[in-house]
């Protein structure tokens, strides 16, 4: 007499998982708290993507005002007939 199969075997051509697009009413509660907590991490992700993006262009604009006000320092002190300042914050950050 055979037994039932109590561990049936997988189809091969089954998905493991259903796509995330595709959910299906077999998701345990578990599944779907993670494809939730999935969810919400990539918006975080690509917020601060955006934030860090929004923040290098700022320090760029920043860097490029500095040299411009150091510059036209430069200009000034020239004029006055002054010594170059040995102050970090007219001569840059030091090389690396």
């Amino acid at each position: 007499m055979n037994a039932p199969d109590r561990y049936p075997t997988a189809r091969l051509d089954a998905p493991l998982m259903p796509s995330p697009q595709d959910p299906s009413p077999q998701n345990t509660p578990m599944e779907n708290k993670l494809r939730h907590r999935l969810d919400e991490l990539r918006t975080e992700y690509d917020k601060g993507q955006q934030t860090l993006h929004a923040l290098e262009g700022q320090a760029a604009n920043l860097r490029a005002t500095l040299l411009r006000i150091s510059g036209a320092v430069q200009v000034l002190q020239e004029a006055l007939g002054e010594p170059a300042p040995e102050h970090p914050a007219l001569t840059g950050p030091p090389a690396s």
